[in-house]
């Protein structure tokens, strides 16, 4: 971290934009530039070189040094025959390789597909051969669990990565024991007889070539081939993400280059109270936007450092925190409670806290308190933030839903993002007066374009109105109402929604 004195809010970051970048789409007054998201984030970090971009366990890589790392992942993919418009398959847990491929990835103009570990363990065919990818970057302890299915579903390359390649001498061990690992956890990561199966499986595997990623990396390294740069079409396919599934089979989220893009374009100069070399606990896994982009990109554009936290587990979230001596965070609240349950873990454990977020579930009012009394007792001095995420309409916020003690403001509803456009409208989609009951539209450059070949489902969650201007649906809204006794939502956040006019 950057010494007291020597710290720089992150809205005063000044920019210095490559000569060939130009203003090339312009959508609720946000002004996307034709540069890939690499060079957006650079564009931004330039003058802080020596500011740690990524810390893993005492492991640290500078903005400085972020790009040549990048081109030597790009180089190493290349190597084995990835190439522009391929489809790659990330199976990964949040970690040094996993962030830095989505750059590399996206350099080499390919298209990440970011399927749930579990999704892909139950159905691989469908987050594979149905997606053309043929490519398939996994973690060693997954690979077990899909070994059977990679040749008939047409996998030519498996990139095998672990979770002590980039450990310090001194901390290679770390991820050995599994004895206070949940028991789901153990059955992935503690399986030696699954192991030895899968080593033995993979030599009479003729028609799929194995490769060990600190191997890829070495040949990227040895390669004099200079990274890609330049204007990039904001328009194309870069990522594949999915939905939870919870209303059936999860769908396929596809996002253009000028999403990531236009989610931190939608945050330039606003003033978060977050400063420059601030450690940023990244647990949620990069598979969802939330994670990759809200917890990941916009965070290092604001030239935050990542800290990733690869075993995303709820039992040891406040010792992890504790250890990792982050300052932002978000988590599920579910993670908060199974701490509040733990309790004390020490008076000054969280003194380095100053963003704690949660989002993704909904919390009752006195679950918030206790999760706040929690973060007191532990040394935070400050409270509870909700709703810091992305979705795939666009939407995003940081909202509080309590006034703060101290300063005696109100920040409930407070938006952060200007660009982001929203309104409650009838079943019919017609205005309603403010103060009615209805569904949310959000309007936001930051959205998803599509379903992957849904024109039904993508129909009914986006629609461009007669200015123009395209909307997302979330119909969600009429069912947190109805819980707003629970989630405070009717009381503070909707009517501050509406006094501040988005």
């Amino acid at each position: 971290m950057l010494s007291q004195t020597d710290r720089i809010p992150t809205h005063k970051l000044v920019r210095k934009l490559p000569e060939w970048a130009r203003i090339v789409r312009k959508i609720n007054d946000i002004e996307i530039y034709n540069m890939d998201i690499l060079e957006n984030i650079r564009s931004w970090t330039q003058s802080i070189p020596n500011v740690a971009a990524i810390d893993y366990y005492g492991t640290v890589i500078t903005f400085g040094e972020l790009p040549e790392v990048v081109r030597w992942y790009a180089n190493g993919l290349k190597s084995i025959g990835v190439c522009s418009g391929d489809v790659v398959t990330l199976c990964l847990p949040v970690s040094v390789e996993n962030n830095v491929l989505l750059f590399a990835l996206n350099k080499l103009g390919c298209i990440q597909n970011s399927p749930n570990f579990l999704f892909l363990r139950n159905d691989f065919r469908t987050y594979t051969e149905a997606k053309s990818s043929h490519t398939i970057i996994v973690l060693d302890a997954y690979l077990p669990f899909i070994i059977d299915r990679l040749e008939e579903c047409h996998i030519k390359n498996v990139v095998v990565t672990n979770l002590s390649y980039y450990l310090p001498e001194d901390k290679k061990a770390r991820f050995s024991s599994t004895e206070d690992l949940p028991e789901k956890l153990k059955e992935v990561f503690d399986n030696k007889e699954k192991q030895e199966e899968c080593l033995e499986k993979i030599s009479s595997l003729s028609n799929v070539r194995f490769f060990k990623i600190e191997d890829l990396i070495e040949t990227g390294r040895q390669s004099s081939e200079p990274l890609p740069t330049g204007p990039v079409d904001i328009d194309r396919d870069v990522s594949y993400s999915y939905t939870s599934g919870t209303t059936g089979a999860p769908k396929c989220i596809v996002y253009k280059e000028i999403s990531a893009n236009a989610l931190i374009e939608l945050h330039k100069g606003i003033n978060t109270k977050d400063y420059v070399g601030d450690r940023c606990f990244q647990s949620i896994p990069l598979t969802h936007a939330t994670g990759e982009r809200f917890c990941g990109y916009l965070q290092l554009a604001r030239g935050k450092t990542m800290v990733p936290i690869p075993i995303y587990n709820k039992d040891s979230f406040g010792k992890d925190l504790m250890e990792s001596k982050c300052n932002w965070v978000t988590v599920a609240p579910s993670f908060y409670l199974a701490g509040v349950a733990q309790g004390l873990i020490s008076p000054e454990a969280f003194r380095f806290v100053t963003r704690p977020c949660s989002g993704g579930e909904p919390v009752t009012k006195s679950n918030v308190i206790l999760i706040d009394k929690w973060l007191e007792m532990n040394g935070c001095e400050v409270r509870l933030s909700i709703g810091g995420g992305a979705a795939e309409d666009g939407s995003s916020t940081i909202t509080s839903y309590f006034m703060n003690e101290k300063t005696k403001t109100n920040e409930t509803g407070f938006p952060v993002e200007p660009g982001i456009r929203a309104k409650v409208v009838d079943e019919k989609g017609n205005d309603l007066p403010k103060g009615k009951r209805g569904f949310f539209h959000v309007s936001s450059p930051g959205a998803a374009d599509r379903y992957l070949n849904d024109q039904e489902a993508t129909a009914q969650r986006w629609y461009v109105d007669k200015d123009g201007i395209r909307w997302g649906i979330r119909e969600i809204l009429r069912f947190k109402i109805k819980m707003a006794r629970s989630v405070f939502l009717e009381e503070r956040l909707i009517p501050a929604m509406m006094r501040t006019g988005i």
